[in-house]
């Protein structure tokens, strides 16, 4: 199961035709994402030696929800503070 996410979701297999620093590189990026991964996912035992281990898909998901509420924070942090429209599209999506 760890290979198909080393390869699938986190793209360990997206390196053909490139240099071997540059191949070297991307695994470098793509194992410290998926140690990133592996620590969020056993982060609940450090506190709860019984608890359970999610699966890593369930992880990934949770932390993408996590980003979404924090970008759904953000935006509303800055409309409270008086940004308009023009200016809150402005700053998350620069041209």
């Amino acid at each position: 199961m760890d290979n198909w996410f080393l390869k699938e979701r986190f793209g360990w297999a997206d390196y053909r035709l490139h240099s071997i620093e540059a191949i070297s590189n991307w695994q470098a990026l793509v194992f410290a994402a998926y140690v990133f991964s592996q620590f969020q996912r056993v982060q609940p035992l450090l506190t709860n030696p019984k608890a359970q281990l999610q699966p890593l898909g369930e992880t990934l998901t949770d932390h993408q929800t996590w980003h979404a509420q924090q970008m759904v924070l953000h935006i509303a942090r800055l409309v409270r503070s008086g940004w308009s429209d023009a200016q809150l599209l402005e700053a998350l999506f620069p041209t």
